[in-house]
């Protein structure tokens, strides 16, 4: 029901690492390199678009700054090509602070269409001693795959990672197949690859535990409420807490029941038609998130941080926090993190039904008929 609005607030904390930091080696023009004429590119006004060779001996890296269409990589070389007249580009690695490189620091003030530059970077020393690169190959292409216990992005099914030598573990999980684990071995001598093909799971799939993360509708309208009063349903099961590389978040126990749902009387007026007429509803025992899924737990289980969502959609600073709700994202991406977050957990969450949304607003079996979730007024239980 949309009256009924309450949320609980935690603290949560990120554990934080080190990045190192990439230099420039040389940044010169490559007066006898034809690359940029003889594969052209051009730019969305129909003009020919300079090619800068990047050469770092690390994968991963992404940039950002007047870049025409995909990057490619080979070997130790990415191909960014870039608009005329660009000034500066910005290197971007997971395992690195971010770089940004002004042409003119280098004699060059703008980049000229079809000429071919290029930009050595080094790596901090000892970063690749003792580490060795992984490539990825997962069949079918959209499941999941968790490397030492961290999600893996991968684009159709594809994905490599620099990881140190030695031993390291593999998961891999898609709904409807067979989960597949393992270990593989990194070594000095070669690049390591892991393939993995998951096999149709035909055994009638077991019942499971009835556990849920809050609606996405919610996260979607409302920000962090005020803590409402303590009437919320609960039977013999505990609270459970999860922790996410450092985000908890806590499910509450909710024991099940019938309730009438809908327009009930208390709501007055203020009621949608698709909130009628009222009916019976009879839910079993679940478990229901004791907050909205927070930026911070979305950005871990995506393996984001909340500052990169949040340029993602291009959010307000009023809007954006570890505690806030995540918000304006689809029901696919909902399923897309449902499915990471069991794949790191190893349980079994789901987005909760309206009924049992309803419900545990309600109070489940100790409901007293407010018209908001915990009493009657509303700058009680919720900012508004």
């Amino acid at each position: 029901m949309r009256r009924i609005l309450t949320t609980l607030l935690f603290t949560i904390c990120l554990i934080s690492t080190y990045a190192q930091e990439l230099s420039v080696k040389s940044f010169s023009l490559a007066s006898n390199d034809i690359s940029a004429s003889s594969q052209l590119r051009l730019d969305g006004n129909g003009d020919a678009c300079a090619l800068v060779k990047v050469l770092l001996a690390t994968q991963g890296a992404s940039f950002e700054g007047n870049v025409c269409g995909d990057v490619k990589y080979d070997k130790g070389e990415y191909w960014v090509y870039m608009t005329e007249g660009s000034k500066y580009l910005e290197i971007k690695h997971d395992s690195f602070i971010k770089l940004s490189v002004n042409f003119a620091d280098y004699g060059i003030n703008s980049l000229k269409g079809k000429n071919t530059y290029v930009l050595t970077l080094v790596l901090p020393q000892n970063q690749n001693q003792d580490k060795q690169d992984l490539i990825i190959r997962v069949t079918p292409d959209d499941a999941i795959i968790l490397i030492d216990g961290d999600v893996v992005e991968t684009k159709k099914g594809q994905a490599s990672l620099r990881l140190p030598i030695g031993n390291h573990s593999y998961n891999a999980t898609k709904t409807g197949y067979m989960k597949q684990q393992g270990e593989i071995k990194l070594t000095a001598d070669v690049p390591g690859k892991l393939i993995v093909e998951l096999d149709k799971n035909n055994v009638a799939a077991q019942p499971k535990k009835n556990v849920t993360t809050q609606p996405q509708q919610a996260a979607k309208t409302q920000i962090p409420a005020q803590p409402a009063n303590q009437n919320s349903s609960s039977f013999s099961g505990n609270v459970q807490t999860f922790t996410v590389k450092g985000v908890n978040f806590s499910m509450i126990p909710v024991e099940g029941g019938t309730f009438i749902m809908g327009a009930t009387s208390e709501q007055g007026s203020d009621i949608e038609p698709d909130e009628k007429p009222t009916h019976s509803v009879t839910v079993k025992n679940y478990m229901i998130g004791e907050t909205e899924v927070t930026q911070a737990l979305w950005a871990a289980v995506m393996g984001k941080t909340v500052e990169q969502i949040s340029n993602e959609h291009g959010w307000k600073t009023s809007s954006v926090g570890s505690n806030y709700p995540m918000y304006d994202i689809s029901w696919n991406d909902c399923q897309e993190f449902v499915q990471k977050l069991n794949a790191i957990t190893g349980k079994s969450f789901r987005l909760p039904t309206e009924a049992e949304w309803e419900y545990a607003c309600r109070g489940g079996r100790k409901q007293k008929g407010y018209m908001y979730s915990g009493c009657n007024n509303l700058d009680d239980v919720a900012w508004n």
